[in-house]
Formats: C-alpha cells, sequence, structure tokens
C-alpha cells in the first residue's frame, strides 16, 4: 500500500501532520471500503472525495483540455473545484 508507505515516511521525516490532505479518487463506497475503513487502516483523516469521472476524465486528458473546463458542472469537475477552493480560496472565482 504505497499511501500507508507514503504517510509512515512523512513521519519519520517529523512532517507537520496538517499539512497532509488526503484525497480518496475514484471512491466508491460500494467496493466494500468506506470512509471508516480507510481512514483506520491509514490512521490518517480523509479531507477529500473524488468520483470517478470515468471515460469523461479519460476522454478530456487525451483531448488535453481539463474536464473542469470542458464539463464544469460534471460531478468529477465540481469536486476538483470543491476541493480546489478549500486549498485556494483567495485564488478561485467563484461562479454562481
Amino acid at each position: 500500500m504505497s499511501t500507508k508507505r507514503y504517510l509512515d515516511l512523512v513521519e519519520r521525516l517529523e512532517m507537520h501532520p496538517d499539512k497532509i490532505q488526503l484525497v480518496l479518487n475514484r471512491f466508491n463506497s460500494k467496493v466494500g471500503y468506506d470512509k471508516t475503513n480507510i481512514e483506520r487502516a491509514l490512521n490518517i483523516n480523509v479531507k477529500y472525495f473524488l468520483i470517478s469521472g470515468g471515460r469523461e476524465v479519460v476522454m478530456s486528458a487525451n483531448k488535453g483540455i481539463p474536464l473542469v473546463i470542458q464539463r464544469p458542472n460534471h460531478p468529477f469537475s465540481r469536486g476538483i473545484m470543491n476541493i480546489a477552493k478549500h486549498i485556494l480560496p483567495d485564488k478561485i472565482v467563484h461562479k454562481e
């Protein structure tokens, strides 16, 4: 489990835990893992979740156009923008 190894390295390097914000990409609790199990296994709180963007994400990457630009209302795009708004609140333009 590479995430666990990374978190162990962060701890050994004595990095401040508040600097780590875990994002679960392609998260789907219907595959047998839920937030509690993951947090317990990794010993860290999960801050953000991203659903699988599926084919749309692959197609946008192949075209070289980010999905958040191509399809801003797609659930994956909204998830990315939610993370950006929390991490960079002064840098993100809020479209209402």
